[in-house]
């Protein structure tokens, strides 16, 4: 197992400052060979960024997921296809799984190329049976302590930052300060929610 797939072999340009937690919230349907999804991944402490795809399958809802080991994938470049194939069920808090691959135009359906498993906890509404995805992101927003304490991000260039390092230098410090917030509470209520669970069970027995 290649232990720095995540940064493409490079761990000294494409660097995790926290290496503990990614949070994605999506939502959309997947009827057969029709399917559109809609979300957005923010890792604190690095920045967010917008995705879409076009998937085959049987699923549909929304909902909020926690990967307490995800990073934004800072190898790939925006705008270039990948695919994904995923499960989730998630009645108000459940788990989900999904892997993501290189496109191989000749093997559509095959996650062989460089294959990246994500899991972890959710909480909404949603049924995801099986789903084949297509998937495009955005550019990673980074956040102004990010780019302030890595040297390979200039702070006012914008257009020498490499096609997989773009960021919005407008009000991206209060956008990560009250991204940062959210996520805490997030992560609060995860822990509320397994507490309570823990304590249901303890009742049962």
């Amino acid at each position: 197992m290649n232990g720095y797939s995540y940064v493409a072999n490079n761990p000294l340009k494409y660097v995790d400052h926290n290496g503990e937690k990614l949070y994605e919230f999506s939502a959309g349907f997947s009827v057969g060979p029709f399917g559109l999804n809609l979300g957005i991944r923010y890792e604190p402490g690095v920045g967010r960024q917008f995705f879409y795809s076009n998937s085959v399958g049987l699923g549909a809802g929304a909902s909020l997921k926690y990967d307490s080991s995800g990073t934004l994938d800072q190898s790939r470049s925006p705008g270039g296809t990948y695919v994904e194939r995923s499960h989730a069920f998630v009645p108000i808090v459940g788990v989900y799984k999904s892997t993501t691959a290189e496109e191989n135009p000749w093997k559509p359906w095959s996650l062989e190329d460089n294959p990246k498993v994500s899991s972890g906890w959710a909480i909404g509404a949603e049924i995801d049976i099986f789903t084949h995805s297509f998937v495009k992101d955005g550019v990673i927003r980074y956040s102004q302590n990010y780019r302030e304490n890595d040297s390979s991000i200039p702070l006012n260039n914008q257009s020498s930052i490499p096609a997989n390092q773009h960021y919005s230098s407008h009000n991206s410090s209060s956008q990560s300060s009250a991204l940062s917030r959210i996520a805490d509470q997030i992560q609060s209520l995860f822990k509320a929610v397994f507490s309570l669970q823990s304590q249901i069970s303890e009742l049962k027995k």
